[in-house]
């Protein structure tokens, strides 16, 4: 499997077909028992967290839903984010 700069992967299957450990082995939570798992060529299990998750974002299917609308979910993470802010991060 190749993910190519800028692209995004969705993956989704029937339970049990292994979207979650895909997943887990991408963002480096878990280290492959055999293969390897590469971002630019570099093995996941040598980057700093930090820096995988610069390029690797993990969504699960457990999912929180807050009240309120998106703005206000939004100012969670940014109280005092202005409308600009706002559409930004919605567009990242």
């Amino acid at each position: 499997l190749t993910v190519r700069p800028g692209e995004r992967l969705a993956v989704v299957g029937p339970s049990g077909a292994g979207k979650t450990t895909l997943g887990k082995l991408l963002a480096g939570i878990d280290a492959p028992r055999s293969g390897r798992v590469e971002v630019g060529g570099v093995p996941v299990t040598s980057l700093a967290p930090e820096r995988l998750r610069r390029h690797i974002v993990l969504v699960t299917q457990e999912h929180h839903v807050f009240l309120g609308s998106v703005r206000d979910n939004l100012r969670l993470a940014a109280p005092d984010a202005d409308d600009a802010r706002l559409l930004a991060a919605l567009g990242a």
